[in-house]
């Protein structure tokens, strides 16, 4: 199973609303919240449409968008070579 996850993060903050600078000299992001599995599936094309329209919501450089392509497999195991 594959499929497309998208994550927004949001810029730490200090006090006074200004975004904080980590110690690589880059703003630091903590995680906001992420898409489903099933919110996306493998449809690179949603996932565009989608970071197009999140970008709007949540723009740089208050919030991080991330994708993330999943892919997950599974095999038989003959239980002897257990």
């Amino acid at each position: 199973m594959s499929y497309y996850t998208i994550n927004i993060a949001k810029a730490d903050q200090n006090k006074d609303g200004s975004i904080k600078i980590g110690y690589n000299k880059q703003p630091s992001y903590s995680h906001y919240f992420a898409t489903a599995s099933r919110s996306i599936g493998l449809s690179s094309s949603k996932a565009k449409q989608l970071v197009k329209e999140l970008s709007q919501i949540y723009p740089m450089p208050l919030y991080k968008i991330e994708v993330s392509l999943y892919n997950a497999s599974s095999s038989q195991v003959d239980i002897k070579d257990l």
